[in-house]
């Protein structure tokens, strides 16, 4: 029988606090972190990509195994800090919380790391909106959402490329906006509510922020944008990586199953990653090619790629059948792409697919 099944988090942090120094700590600390903040920190965060996947950014199963073993560190340096009561007083508090909160911080700090002008942007948006009395905010969801009083009552979400095309007739003024300004002209374009994320990344395309790995519309204001060598070869990549997922979601759905659980290119890039960070392929396109609904795509989209056993026990085949599958998949595609018409396949192909 385990510490964790004889003792709760309290009586493990008594005992902790008064053990002395040594292997005694060092079992009563791996069962704390293990068995009581692990847990907590990976609800938290896989909770925490799952909304950010479904708002448009990309994280993989390294960011979580990484900030995972972040915020189990900071734990761990907070309970063994020489400031922490070892005396036997026993310091408890509420650890589960704690975790919790811990988790949240390691999710921030790695947003602040990847894309600090476009945070520093959204915490001047949510100040501003704060004190708006014109804004009306709401959470549906787990997500913010924002519209003008004015606008009416329509819940539903606006449509983005739909606001960006009203805000190209004018792009310079809405440039010279302040921020308060900016907001209240961008939701006046919208018929509906707006996300929050929607909101800041239009106004970080207004205002040139650009190191966000997600811009939830293609056209980046391209009327002013000069067409030169880099962005044409980057239009080329986009067209044929477009034409490489058409084929791929036309191809039979056991098929296209096996091959985009484990699709990679020659470098070993996992090329969902690709398609979805690119614009060619949102998540209910995803979500769609896969047979899986948005919720449950954006839950295993940082897991990818994944094994062949893995893929078998979710698809109920054999992970032979899978690596057979995904085989002929590649050959039709191959195919396909080439200009030439997809092989006829035999009997045992079509037992497979």
């Amino acid at each position: 029988m385990s510490l964790s099944e004889i003792l709760n988090t309290d009586e493990l942090l008594r005992l902790y606090a008064g053990a002395a120094t040594g292997a005694e700590s060092a079992r009563i600390l791996k069962v704390l972190i293990e068995d009581h903040a692990l847990p907590v920190i990976k609800r938290v965060l896989r909770a925490k990509m799952s909304s950010a996947i479904s708002d448009g950014s990309w994280y993989s199963e390294r960011d979580f195994e990484d900030m995972c073993s972040q915020a189990s560190l900071h734990i761990i340096e907070h309970l063994t800090a020489e400031n922490y009561d070892r005396n036997g007083n026993g310091k408890v508090f509420d650890f589960g919380s704690y975790a919790a909160v811990v988790a949240f911080n390691t999710w921030h700090a790695l947003l602040a790391e990847r894309s600090p002008h476009w945070q520093s942007l959204k915490n001047k948006v949510r100040y501003a909106v704060g004190k708006d009395a014109e804004i009306e905010k709401s959470v549906v969801g787990g997500t913010s959402s924002l519209r003008l009083r004015t606008n009416g009552n329509h819940p539903a979400q606006s449509d983005v490329k739909q606001i960006i095309r009203s805000i190209e007739a004018d792009v310079a003024g809405f440039r010279t906006l302040d921020l308060p300004d900016l907001l209240r002209e961008i939701l006046r374009c919208a018929a509906g509510s707006l996300r929050l994320n929607d909101l800041v990344s239009i106004a970080a395309g207004l205002r040139s922020v650009a190191d966000h790995n997600e811009i939830p519309f293609e056209i980046a204001f391209e009327a002013e944008i000069a067409l030169d060598d880099n962005i044409q070869g980057s239009m080329e990549t986009r067209d044929e990586l477009r034409s490489i997922w058409l084929e791929i979601a036309a191809l039979p759905i056991k098929q296209r199953t096996a091959l985009l659980y484990n699709l990679r290119d020659e470098g070993g890039t996992e090329m969902l990653f690709v398609f979805f960070n690119s614009r060619i392929a949102k998540l209910g396109d995803l979500a769609e090619a896969l047979g899986l609904s948005p919720h449950e795509c954006a839950g295993i989209l940082p897991m990818l790629p994944l094994e062949d056993k893995v893929i078998a026990e979710r698809m109920g085949i054999t992970a032979k059948q899978v690596s057979n599958l995904r085989k002929v998949a590649r050959e039709n595609l191959r195919r396909r792409l080439a200009g030439k018409p997809s092989r006829k396949r035999s009997n045992s192909d079509q037992e497979r697919a």
